[in-house]
């Protein structure tokens, strides 16, 4: 009896150390399984996320922007797209054809609706030109929606004669100028290559484009010939903030709440008159926000703020050695007849280092 029972002692032992090991590989083999899908997984977030990894070598690996963060603001809606680019009479120019580029900018004007002098006052200036001394460029005007027939009207006729408006579904007012800094950062994220530049600039001031030219051909040889930087770095054009601290005044324009930002100092920061940077950059610059409440000073948010969450530093904040803007002073029709148009094709006509040019008549069509 006691043999019977010993005997079915081992037996059920057996069959019990048989199941611990099934149970045991089981495990394993569910771990394993886990794993793959986990990998998986962390391969289709790094797929949506290809240009955000790829293109920032600024960000360490763990400041990535997560796809599945959330995100406090969707996307912005157009009413009108810029077709300048691709439907560009001025660019089959003999002048345009027999040129090199080198790089190309695209540099995108914030304006108000109701501004159309000023438009029409750069586009009979600098923004007539289109190449110079290896350099190509676009200028491209942003304006919000507005309730007024005749001013819609006006820029129906404007985006339709010159193929340089983005217009977005957003009423004007003061809380959301960094809107239009935004719209800009968003379609060239969606529509330029990485290798352009973007240049962010008012309706009210007058580009140097000689010095300009210079400026983006020394940093460029930063990047690409001495390889000190990985990303291209942002170009004060007009003038760069060092050191500046938020308005507490509530009676000041420009009062900025400590609900708003906190911190008793800005970060250093290009002020908003032009500043210039890559594509690839403005790409970095564009997914953060996302993720963030705009700060009604757009220039320190974008150029500053923004700037330190890429882990982009200070000495990549570039300020040229001579001004390249100038801001001009007046407005309404003095603006196009006095300021814009003659100071900027005198100054032009007036330089002897310039190897060539080349201007976009087509905006001189219309009358």
């Amino acid at each position: 009896m006691t043999v019977r029972i010993r005997s079915a002692f081992g037996v059920l032992l057996g069959f019990t150390i048989i199941l611990l090991f099934i149970n045991m590989e089981q495990l394993v083999a569910t771990r394993r399984l886990a794993k793959q899908l986990l990998n998986t997984r962390q391969m289709a977030h790094l797929s949506r996320d290809t240009t955000v990894i790829v293109t920032t070598s600024i960000m360490s690996s763990n400041d990535q922007i997560k796809p599945d963060c959330p995100m406090l603001r969707e996307n912005m809606t157009y009413l009108k797209t810029p077709s300048l680019l691709w439907n560009n009479t001025c660019d089959k120019s003999s002048c345009f054809q027999s040129s090199e580029v080198r790089w190309t900018m695209v540099i995108f004007v914030k304006s108000a609706a109701t501004n159309f002098k000023r438009r029409e006052a750069i586009r009979r200036s600098w923004g007539m030109l289109r190449y110079i001394n290896g350099g190509r460029f676009y200028t491209i005007f942003i304006v919000r929606q507005t309730s007024e027939n005749l001013s819609q009207s006006e820029i129906d006729s404007e985006a339709e004669m010159y193929g340089d408006i983005l217009q977005i579904a957003m009423p004007e007012s003061y809380r959301n100028i960094p809107f239009k800094t935004l719209a800009g950062m968003q379609w060239s994220s969606e529509n330029l290559p990485e290798n352009y530049l973007y240049s962010s600039a008012d309706d009210d001031v007058l580009i140097d484009f000689e010095m300009v030219q210079k400026v983006v051909d020394a940093n460029y040889g930063r990047k690409a010939k001495k390889q000190i930087w990985q990303e291209y770095p942002i170009i004060c054009m007009y003038k760069v903030v060092r050191e500046s601290k938020p308005i507490r005044n509530k009676s000041s324009k420009y009062f900025v709440s400590k609900e708003e930002y906190k911190w008793p100092d800005y970060p250093q920061y290009c002020l908003g008159g032009m500043y210039s940077t890559s594509v690839s950059v403005v790409r970095q610059l564009f997914q953060v926000s996302l993720q963030q409440t705009p700060l009604r000073m757009d220039d320190v948010w974008i150029t500053g703020i923004l700037r330190q969450q890429i882990n982009m530093p200070n000495e990549m904040v570039i300020f040229p050695k001579e001004p390249t803007v100038k801001r001009l002073s007046t407005s309404g029709e003095n603006f196009a007849e006095n300021d814009s148009g003659n100071v900027w094709e005198n100054t032009l006509r007036q330089r002897t280092s310039l190897k060539k040019i080349c201007l976009c008549e087509y905006v001189q069509r219309r009358t």
